[in-house]
């Protein structure tokens, strides 16, 4: 990701972006408008406020008035592409947050106005979806201060000049981490040296961090704390771990029982 990268690369991403903002929606747009124009066709040019139509049956009828379902898994699909593209090249075009914003806010509102206007009642679904997705988000975090530390380490870009504290890690990392060789681990350190990238290494830590302990070891320690107030251990092992709401509700239930 040199300075040419952003000539040759940089500029097209930002346009595909900026088309991404309109295009995940033209398709339901588009089936919208053609079955409204079938249903202003279907009743006449001037219904007159009565309600015509030159269906022969019940069930053309009903067809013809409702919507498609709403595909849920191919919108989460979408969002994380967006998401993880936006995550991993942002650090180095910040333009990106602005697309973010613009793609994620008109996302909401044409999906909110189909969703009153034009598709058909959901189907009811769990949490689980919802869950791997933010587990997903936080795995992406992670790619995104791994990229960021990437892209400043550049020295074509950056030069590193602070006098803080942070300098004295940056120059242990180069005198006990450095690697000889021009390889690729020894890019790597070298661009970790710099300043301002060893303050991003911390967050990247506390990230990683976090996202094992949310794999890993947060169920159990929910089955800990609950155990230690002799609460209904079965309850807490068929409640979803992720779900805070019911988390809550078990404790409120202990405290008032007590």
């Amino acid at each position: 990701m040199d300075p040419g990268w952003y000539y040759q690369v940089g500029a097209t991403f930002i346009l595909y972006m900026i088309i991404n903002i309109f295009t995940p929606h033209l398709n339901a747009l588009i089936t919208w408008s053609i079955k409204k124009c079938k249903r202003w066709l279907d009743g006449g040019l001037c219904n007159c406020g009565k309600r015509r139509t030159k269906k022969k049956t019940k069930k053309d009828y009903i067809d013809l008035h409702t919507g498609p379902e709403f595909n849920i898994g191919l919108r989460y699909a979408q969002i994380l592409t967006t998401t993880f593209a936006i995550l991993i090249y942002s650090s180095g075009l910040p333009i990106l947050y602005v697309c973010c914003f613009f793609y994620f806010l008109i996302t909401y509102w044409i999906d909110k106005w189909l969703m009153l206007k034009f598709y058909r009642n959901p189907p009811h679904i769990d949490l689980y979806v919802s869950n791997i997705f933010t587990l997903i988000i936080l795995f992406g975090v992670i790619v995104h201060f791994s990229f960021a530390i990437w892209i400043y380490g550049n020295g074509e870009l950056l030069t590193d000049s602070s006098t803080s504290a942070l300098s004295g890690i940056s120059s242990w990392i180069k005198n006990y981490l450095s690697s000889s060789g021009n390889t690729f681990t020894a890019d790597i350190l070298t661009r970790i040296s710099y300043s301002y990238n060893v303050l991003i290494l911390f967050f990247l830590a506390i990230i990683v961090l976090f996202f094992i302990m949310r794999i890993f070891y947060i169920d159990s320690l929910i089955y800990a704390c609950f155990s230690c107030c002799d609460a209904d251990l079965q309850k807490v092992k068929d409640v979803n771990i992720y779900d805070g709401k019911i988390i809550l509700n078990l404790s409120l239930q202990y405290s008032h029982g007590n």
